[in-house]
Parts: structure tokens; C-alpha cells; sequence
């Protein structure tokens, strides 16, 4: 039987030798689109900081960092001892030498790539970032995917920024400026209420985020503080979040207004149309089962209930946090979940009653409650 490897996947595809320019920085860098990769050039006098398998770490006299698409079905052959080599290939393949250039990878198409300046008087931070959570977004503590003593295996998925600052930043300010950048995006994915893929949290972000810190050494504004105190700390906090915000907006479609959905919320309890449609057959009134889904969809993109269902899954999550006690938080729950009639359009003097345990498991009683609200608007 044949084997495919991952270098008879990326041999087969030809390579766009075309570099189209981005952007021109002021401070010298600049950056460009090709093949599969956006590449960050940089002049002399540049450190950077990186989680990157190639030239990561600390590094000095880089000539270039960059992000690029993964070929399809790759992480599938792929073993993390080759990832190294893999992007070494890519630098090659784009005109870099793999020894003077910073790899990082993800699956998203660099066309769906973010590129967010802010400044302040004479300092300038610019986050460019690609962004996706959908495969395996995930919260901080979640169980793991895999025990690396025993192999690595890649996992798709992930939001990767490179961080350009025009200042000269000694090394623990850019240490300092990751941590502000990682608290940053998680900013994003929490006014998105992103959910965690491996547990009912919200995401944090992706399992393979990456980073990428550039400072520019030859510089006279000298940075020595990223903290959020610091006006730079501000600058890097508001880059971050605005450019990955777009980024999940315009690679998925991850936005405020997708997320204004009770359907999406319910995502991180693997709540489903299909669950809800059968916690209706034990509620009285005839509803087809395309019929039910129309009702409920239309329900669930109603602001009014996408409130009322917010305000409840956050009590749930309080109690998962232990800032109200179980039984407190789910007799409120209840009487929350009960309360949710008032929404519908009933004739006047109508009598309806949804049917829910008090105290009883917030997610099974709001999963009931929203079935009898959808077969009641069928």
C-alpha cells in the first residue's frame, strides 16, 4: 500500500511566485502576501520573540517572520517531530532562508488575515493576526488532547499574531508584551462568548496559538514597560483585541451579530436544535419537526430571549465557578426559566405555563423550556 507524505502533498501543488505588497511600515518593515504565506520583512536592527518551532524563542538578525495557510489533510500525516522541516520548506518555498526567518502556521487562509495599527506620539503597535477557534477553541485548565510523552500530535485550529512594535523593547518587556497580547485576545473570544470545544467554558483560546514579538533595537524610543498600566500596555491590549476580533469575523463569521443567537450560546453545553426538538415530544401540541426547527430558529435570534438566556447560562456558569451555591443558583434558574413566557405573543387572556423542575439542572430545564416555547409558536 502507498503511503502519502506530507512532502508529496505540498510538492503537488505549484507555488505562486507572485509577492504582492500589504503594507509599508514607517519604521522600515513591511509586509507582504505569497503562495500561502503573509511574511513580515524586516530591516536590520530587529529582535523578536517567538513561540515558533523555527527560530523561536529570543532571536536576533532575523530578516523575516511569517504566517502561513497549512496545506489541506496535512496535519493528518504530519507528526510534530516534522513540523520543523515543514516550515522550514515553506520559507524556502517563498524566497526566505530558513535560517534567518520565524515560522507559524495555522489553517486559516492568510486573505482573512487582520492588520490593526494604534499609536501614541511616537510609539506604534501593530497587531496582524489570523484567527479561528471553531475546531478547537478551548479555556485554559480543559482536558487534554493528547499526553506528549507519549507523541505529539497536531490539532487544527488557531489564532496567530505578530505583534510589531516600532520602540526599542529590551527582552523582558517583550515577555511582558506577550502576556498582555494572550490576556488581550482572550478579551476578544469573551465579548464573543466563544465556546470552549472541550468543555462547557468559555474559550480562551485555540490549543496551537503562536506569537510573535518583533522590536525594533535601532530605535530611540526606548519601551520598558507592557503592562496594562503602561500606554504601550494600552496600545498592545487595543491592537490585539480589535484585530482578532476581525480576524474571527472574517475568517468564520465569528461577530457579535452570529453570537446574538441562543442556538450559537447553547453550543458550549452541545445543546441542538435535534435535543431540543426531542425534549418537545414530552410536551402537549402537534408540531412537525421542520415546522418546530423555524420556530425555535426564529425564537433564538430574538434579542429579548438571547438576553433572558444569557443572564441564565451566566448564573450556571457562577455556580460552575463557585460564586453562588448550586442549589441557590438553580432554584433562581428555575424560576428564571419559568418566567420566560412572558415573551411569547399569546392572545390576551391566553393561560400557558412552561413546565420546568425548580431546582432542577439550569441546562435540562432551559432545554425544556425553549422546546415548549418552539412548539407553542409553531
Amino acid at each position: 500500500m502507498t503511503v502519502t507524505t506530507w512532502q508529496q502533498i505540498v510538492m503537488q501543488e505549484p507555488v505562486d511566485k507572485t509577492r504582492r505588497l500589504v503594507k509599508k511600515f514607517a519604521s522600515g518593515e513591511s509586509l507582504y502576501r505569497q503562495d500561502r504565506a503573509l511574511m513580515l520583512l524586516l530591516p536590520p536592527g530587529r529582535s523578536t520573540l517567538a513561540t515558533s518551532w523555527m527560530n523561536g524563542g529570543y532571536q536576533e538578525g532575523l530578516q523575516a517572520v511569517f504566517n502561513s495557510q497549512s496545506h489541506d489533510g496535512i496535519h493528518d500525516l504530519m507528526r510534530v517531530e516534522n513540523y520543523t522541516a515543514y516550515l522550514r520548506y515553506i520559507a524556502e518555498r517563498v524566497g526566505l532562508e530558513p535560517d534567518r526567518a520565524c515560522g507559524l502556521s495555522t489553517a486559516v487562509c492568510m486573505d482573512n488575515a487582520a492588520v490593526v495599527t494604534h499609536r501614541y506620539n511616537a510609539t506604534e503597535v501593530t497587531a496582524i493576526v489570523t484567527a479561528g477557534v471553531e475546531g478547537n477553541g478551548g479555556r485554559a485548565g480543559d482536558p487534554a488532547s493528547y499526553n506528549e510523552v507519549r507523541g505529539v500530535e497536531p490539532v487544527g485550529g488557531t489564532i496567530v499574531t505578530m505583534l510589531l512594535m516600532n520602540g526599542d523593547m529590551p527582552r523582558h518587556a517583550m515577555a511582558r508584551a506577550i502576556m498582555t497580547a494572550t490576556e488581550a485576545k482572550t478579551c476578544a473570544l469573551q465579548q464573543l462568548v466563544a465556546p470552549s470545544r472541550y468543555s462547557t467554558g468559555i474559550a480562551t483560546g485555540s490549543g496551537t496559538d503562536q506569537i510573535a514579538i518583533i522590536s525594533n533595537n535601532s530605535s530611540s524610543n526606548r519601551l520598558t514597560d507592557a503592562g496594562k498600566h503602561s500606554k504601550l500596555g494600552e496600545l498592545i491590549g487595543k491592537t490585539v483585541i480589535e484585530a482578532t476580533l476581525q480576524a474571527l469575523d472574517k475568517h468564520a463569521g465569528l461577530n457579535p451579530i452570529s453570537q446574538r443567537d441562543v442556538l450559537a450560546r447553547l453550543k458550549r453545553f452541545r445543546v441542538s436544535e435535534k435535543e431540543i426538538w426531542k425534549a418537545s415530544q414530552a410536551y402537549p401540541g402537534s408540531c412537525g419537526e421542520q415546522e418546530f426547527y423555524q420556530s425555535l430558529r426564529n425564537l433564538s435570534k430574538r434579542p429579548d430571549v438571547v438576553a433572558a438566556v444569557g443572564s441564565i447560562l451566566h448564573v450556571n456558569d457562577e455556580i460552575e465557578w463557585g460564586l453562588i451555591p448550586g442549589d441557590v443558583g438553580r432554584q433562581y434558574g428555575g424560576r428564571v426559566i419559568k418566567g420566560l413566557e412572558i415573551l411569547l405573543d399569546r392572545p390576551q387572556g391566553e393561560a400557558f405555563e412552561l413546565m420546568v423542575e425548580e431546582g432542577g439542572d439550569i441546562i435540562s430545564n432551559l432545554t425544556a423550556g425553549l422546546a415548549q416555547m418552539a412548539k407553542y409558536g409553531c
